[in-house]
């Protein structure tokens, strides 16, 4: 059996373009997430199969601003921003606390409490958590943005 110069060469080109590398240019979950400090944009809670309510609104304007800065060495900054709350001075550290993701990348455990990714992207970061208490379901989803 004779095999054609064009079939191997056809063959060739398709295992070629088939077998591209990965494009390296996309940045890793967790380099998007230590990349730059969040800052929250939204915070919404909800129970059972209620509509979801933005509490954020609520929050106190030096809180508002406040910076969460996730960092490579799996230390997650809670500092204030420019708008300290009294006693605190702007940029001080409020907390220190151990994150990691859990779930093949799908999850965000943030000392111990365990956040659903629903989004993470070069700017944008929205996690949801969910408890169980005396029959009720009680959610809350925190919107980020840099």
């Amino acid at each position: 059996m004779k095999i054609k110069f064009g079939h191997l060469l056809c063959a060739f080109i398709f295992l070629a373009t088939s077998c591209k590398k990965p494009n390296s240019n996309v940045p890793s979950k967790k380099e998007m997430l230590t990349a730059q400090p969040w800052i929250v944009q939204k915070a919404e809670e909800k129970d059972d199969t209620n509509p979801w309510v933005d509490v954020f609104p609520f929050w106190q304007a030096c809180v508002k601003d406040n910076k969460w800065i996730f960092k490579s060495d799996m230390n997650l900054e809670y500092n204030e921003s420019l708008l300290a709350c009294s006693p605190n001075s702007a940029n001080q550290v409020l907390n220190i606390v151990i994150w990691a993701f859990a779930d093949h990348e799908n999850k965000l455990n943030v000392e111990g409490v365990i956040y659903s990714i629903e989004q993470l992207d070069l700017n944008t970061l929205v996690i949801f958590e969910q408890e169980v208490s005396g029959g009720i379901t009680s959610s809350r989803r925190i919107t980020f943005i840099h």
